[in-house]
């Protein structure tokens, strides 16, 4: 369910997390009869692409960069990636970088400016500025907040 939602937000992606639920609640009523779910060996584009930015989170990828890495034109490139999401491609690139950030902020003690350095962001004033924009409040306010072991 959750990897399902980590891709995005698109009624396909919410409707394959919500049967996968019936599934999970199955496991717990009828643990005798779990059997695994079948792994795809070949992963659809998509999630090659989200890989491929999970694994870039500290680059300025541009959409014409993620369509050259993919080979497809850049509106191609678009249409494809919105319509398995929901969201545009860099719109979930930022997401990506932020949740990231969220994960450092609140797991680790590392500064403001190691952690935008971390995720592609060299001025550590405009990730503060992304990341109020998005989370609504500030990387400080939300350590303070999230902040485990405190």
């Amino acid at each position: 369910m959750y990897n399902s939602l980590e891709n995005g937000y698109s009624a396909e992606n919410l409707i394959y997390a919500n049967l996968t639920l019936y599934y999970f609640i199955a496991n717990f009523l009828f643990p005798k009869k779990n059997t695994e779910l079948v792994s795809v060996s070949n992963p659809e584009l998509t999630d090659k692409i989200i890989d491929y930015m999970k694994a870039n989170l500290a680059k300025k990828l541009t959409v014409e960069d993620l369509a050259v890495e993919f080979s497809y034109s850049v509106s191609h490139f678009q249409n494809l990636f919105r319509k398995k999401t929901g969201i545009s491609a860099i719109d979930y690139f930022i997401q990506l970088k932020l949740q990231k950030a969220c994960q450092l902020l609140a797991l680790s003690d590392l500064r403001i400016k190691v952690i935008a350095s971390g995720i592609g962001y060299s001025d550590p004033y405009y990730f503060s500025r992304i990341f109020n924009k998005v989370m609504g409040m500030s990387p400080v306010a939300y350590r303070k907040i999230n902040k485990i072991g405190n």
